[in-house]
């Protein structure tokens, strides 16, 4: 989310760094304070309605100093609406002695929601010894709905960039997660 560690003091080019644990619809812990960069990382826009990402932005960029910069990540939500996968797979890895394995099963909703079903098993011994189920719904949310927001906001030119930064997909199409950078207005 976009805030972290609650009352946690960190240092940054030995200068103290505040970080402050809070909703990120509601950025009001920070007053009228100005930074040179605001961030929402892993996705948490996709966690509310697409009416309160709009609000959300307008909060975020209200702490945005002129020249600074609004950043945030998403995954693609068009392509997985359009390829409307149902199964995301991942490697197992093991912790401990104990292997564990995740699947998602996705879940496209009647109102364009999606609901992502995680699925964990921990094994032992070639034996599943503990079962987790875990739901995360999203409200997904198009590209052109966050550069129209952006405009309207003075924000230009658009910066997006792959997640992780080192894939080499540049094609949105194709990208699975991607990063939006904007610089505002001096």
């Amino acid at each position: 989310a976009m805030l972290s560690r609650c009352g946690t003091k960190a240092v940054a080019k030995n200068k103290p760094v505040e970080l402050k644990c809070g909703d990120f619809r509601d950025l009001s812990c920070w007053e009228d304070r100005r930074f040179d960069c605001v961030v929402s990382t892993g996705n948490a826009l996709a966690y509310v309605s697409n009416e309160a990402v709009l609000m959300t932005l307008e909060r975020m960029d209200a702490h945005v100093r002129p020249g600074g910069y609004l950043c945030f990540d998403s995954r693609n939500w068009e392509k997985i609406q359009r390829e409307k996968q149902r199964f995301y797979l991942y490697n197992p890895f093991f912790h401990n002695g104990t292997r564990v394995n995740l699947v998602q099963v996705w879940d496209h909703n009647p109102d364009s929601s999606v609901t992502f079903n995680l699925l964990y098993t921990f094994e032992q011994n070639e034996k599943i010894i503990q079962k987790e189920i875990f739901e995360e719904h999203y409200q997904p949310f198009t590209l052109k709905m966050i550069e129209d927001k952006l405009s309207d906001l003075g924000y230009g030119q658009l910066y997006l960039r792959p997640v992780p930064c080192d894939s080499p997909e540049t094609d949105f199409e194709k990208m699975d997660w991607y990063r939006v950078i904007a610089q505002k207005p001096q």
